[in-house]
């Protein structure tokens, strides 16, 4: 078998990785930032979707919408809705899962 110039100039392309693209081994997934708080006894009722998006720092609504549908977040260890209203000394664990580096 023989190959021409263009065969094997597409043969060596080949086998070398493209440099835009970097192995998955070595982008180091980023652990997910989990938090506890502890709703204050003077808290008015207020959704949890809001209440979260204030007292977390850089969290969006959209972020806090997709934790709840996702059940990452727990009030007193049960998974709950967007439109939980949260009550004064309810426990809150949420996950917030971050984007690789």
């Amino acid at each position: 078998m023989t190959f021409t110039s263009h065969d094997r100039s597409r043969h060596k392309m080949q086998k070398e990785p493209l440099k835009t693209e970097s192995p998955k081994e070595l982008q180091p997934e980023a652990a997910p930032k989990t938090m506890t708080l502890q709703v204050s006894k003077v808290q008015t009722p207020m959704r949890i979707d809001r209440y979260l998006t204030q007292q977390v720092e850089n969290a969006t609504r959209n972020k806090v919408q997709k934790a709840i549908e996702e059940q990452r977040v727990l009030v007193n260890g049960k998974p709950v809705k967007s439109n939980y209203r949260i009550k004064s000394c309810d426990h809150i664990h949420i996950t917030f899962l971050r984007p690789p580096a």
